[in-house]
């Protein structure tokens, strides 16, 4: 059996013998139940509980999982030409979904964003004229004004260079929030500090069930355990149903540094632009992505 499938699925369930899962997985795909398995196979299983059965036949499937959507987003980006040997080796070890969509986003074929109408209007040099300003690659005199008035174009919708500068920035933000070091670093300080609080709403009712939630704040780390299962449900049941108001907390100001330090690394007009567009980044499309997800 494929090391790497025994190595995932140990990681998923824990200390499993590799014989255990593959006699597991031989009497699954044979159309035994997991009960059937538990009950009257245990001397092929090792004595698995049902359990670690149906944790190792539910990792099998995820493993599969990863492995179809690996092949998908290899083959797309391969198509687009932007399949580095780099690129490739990142995502044949990713053994995560997560982390392959991070990979892939920038890749998306989407709807036209205000960033790619930019970019055929022909802003992205300006966009790049910027950066590197911003991040003492070059040094110009230059305002940002002045230079963006080389790239007006009425014809493309951008009239002034107000408008220009708009679409620089525009492209800018959409460069920031694809960065996967960054959108990983929300991720980690949501997942592993933040807090998610609830509020009642003007449709709270009198007496309502989830009276315990009118006021309410707990780790997101604590919410993610089996026990707490009920509250996260009650949670979400709660905000579906319009009495609560749901949101999630983070250090905020510790991110804002990041992306603006990614973002710009010399104080001049270039670089104040720059930190402008990292923090539309993170609060318009990294920190509400991260928070849904």
């Amino acid at each position: 059996m494929d090391q790497q499938l025994i190595s995932f699925v140990q990681n998923r369930t824990g200390t499993i013998p590799p014989k255990s899962i593959q006699a597991v997985l031989a009497l699954n795909s044979e159309g035994s139940t997991v009960p059937f398995i538990a009950r009257y196979r245990k001397e092929k299983t090792g004595n698995l509980d049902e359990v670690q059965i149906r944790g190792v036949i539910e990792s099998f499937e995820e493993y599969n999982e990863i492995l179809k959507r690996k092949e998908f987003v290899t083959s797309e980006i391969d198509k687009q030409g932007n399949l580095s040997p780099e690129l490739k080796k990142r995502l044949e070890f990713a053994f995560d979904l997560t982390e392959i969509e991070e990979i892939y986003r920038p890749f998306k074929k989407n709807k036209k964003t205000k960033a790619t109408l930019a970019r055929e209007a022909g802003i992205g040099p300006l966009a790049d004229w910027m950066w590197a300003l911003a991040h003492g690659e070059i040094t110009d005199a230059t305002s940002l004004e002045v230079k963006a008035k080389d790239f007006i174009s009425a014809a493309k919708g951008f009239a002034t260079y107000d408008e220009v500068l708009r679409g620089a920035q525009h492209i800018l933000v959409e460069k920031i929030t694809n960065v996967p070091e960054l959108r990983q670093l929300v991720r980690e300080e949501y997942y592993q500090n933040g807090r998610v609080r609830s509020a009642k709403t003007t449709e709270f009712k009198p007496h309502s069930k989830y009276e315990m939630y009118a006021d309410f704040h707990e780790a997101v780390r604590s919410l993610e355990s089996k026990k707490a299962s009920h509250r996260y449900l009650a949670l979400r049941r709660g905000w579906q149903e319009g009495e609560l108001k749901v949101t999630m907390e983070a250090d905020e100001g510790k991110l804002l540094a990041r992306f603006e330090s990614y973002a710009a690394a010399v104080d001049n007009p270039a670089g104040q632009f720059l930190k402008l567009a990292g923090k539309t980044a993170l609060a318009v499309h990294v920190m509400p992505s991260i928070t849904n997800e």
